[in-house]
């Protein structure tokens, strides 16, 4: 499913550079859910954009269905970050001005589909992480924790192998938290998907097959 060699991310800042990642190596296994945890600073979300293309490693190669992500050209790179990996974060990042399931439904238009199928995957993702009932609501007429699920339903909509997932109970208080890591859990059970999730959270970290504690921008070691 993915594996890292060796990779390292060096940034330039003023006149110094900064090493986020350093010669980490990994592997996700198709159906596995697998946590990087660390404090702020330890590379852990560094890591997670090296993971899903969204920034390039410096050195080493990260290859995903055994293709160098790095070696695909910008074009090719956007299609695969859209219809193989999706992507949950901290912060909801819905529209206010539209329903969950024109949320949901927004990056599959993009991507060309019709408005007919986008609504039928926006509503089956919707349905899949317990939102049936709220798809024609509005986000500010939804909990924290709803929102939190329209937003990984839009990331299952495109019908992702990878999952990638920063903080994402960061912004919800303990009981909504356990539940949105319950829902996350259970979306490996069939062994297609594979989730990468970020926390600081040595509980929500629980949740997770490996835990890959980072440190300085290094594995520091890996727990089961």
């Amino acid at each position: 499913m993915l594996e890292v060699r060796d990779v390292g991310k060096t940034y330039r800042e003023g006149g110094r550079e900064v090493h986020a990642v350093r010669g980490v190596s990994l592997r996700v296994e198709p159906g596995e859910m697998v946590v990087l945890l660390g404090r702020s600073g330890s590379g852990k979300s560094t890591l997670l954009h090296l993971l899903g293309g969204l920034d390039r490693p410096s050195s080493g190669s990260v290859l995903f269905e055994g293709r160098d992500l790095a070696s695909l050209h910008d074009d090719a790179l956007t299609r695969l970050r859209r219809d193989r990996i999706g992507h949950v974060f901290q912060f909801f990042n819905l529209l206010p001005t539209l329903t969950a399931a024109e949320n949901v439904a927004l990056p599959i238009l993009l991507g060309g589909t019709s408005d007919r199928v986008a609504t039928a995957r926006a509503r089956a993702a919707l349905d899949e992480v317990g939102l049936a009932d709220r798809a024609d609501h509005f986000p500010e007429e939804m909990s924290g924790g709803e929102q939190q699920r329209t937003a990984i339903a839009r990331a299952l909509a495109v019908r992702p192998s990878l999952l990638l997932a920063d903080e994402p109970t960061g912004n919800l208080d303990t009981d909504t938290g356990r539940e949105v890591l319950g829902l996350l859990r259970g979306l490996t059970a069939d062994g297609t998907r594979s989730i990468v999730m970020v926390t600081h959270d040595e509980q929500a970290a629980l949740v997770g097959d490996r835990r890959i504690r980072l440190k300085d921008g290094r594995i520091e070691r890996e727990e089961r």
